[in-house]
């Protein structure tokens, strides 16, 4: 059979493209007068304690949105980042928690100030 004949082509075009090298954006933490300035700006908003627990822990947004009450120990002062919020790009954008990988989960251990905030928000 001639390749020609059968109307495939013999090599793919799309071999010679280079593609882009993806660029992975370097996390930015906040310094010194931020810090104050991002206190100040979330006072009164509906979702200050979420935000404030992303600052004083260092989580992702994913992991924070994903967070159950059932990963917070109060008693033992640890937090379990086991689930993460994510956009599933084959669903057509519906967001969905997923598990994360067993060699990436962690605990950790926050300051006060977060527990004293989740144990509140709890209570609302």
């Amino acid at each position: 059979m001639n390749f020609t004949d059968s109307g495939y082509i013999k090599t793919n075009p799309a071999d010679s493209c280079t593609l882009p090298r993806s660029e992975k954006k370097e996390m930015q933490i906040l310094q010194g007068n931020d810090i104050s300035t991002f206190l100040k700006s979330v006072e009164g908003h509906r979702h200050k304690v979420l935000f404030l627990t992303m600052l004083f822990t260092v989580m992702r947004r994913g992991e924070a949105l994903g967070l159950m009450w059932s990963c917070i120990d109060f008693a033992g002062r640890t937090i379990l980042i086991d689930k993460q919020l994510q956009r599933e790009r084959v669903k057509g954008g519906l967001l969905t928690i997923v598990a994360v990988k067993n060699d990436k989960q962690r605990r950790i251990s926050p300051p006060d100030t977060v527990f004293q905030l989740l144990s509140e928000h709890k209570r609302k």
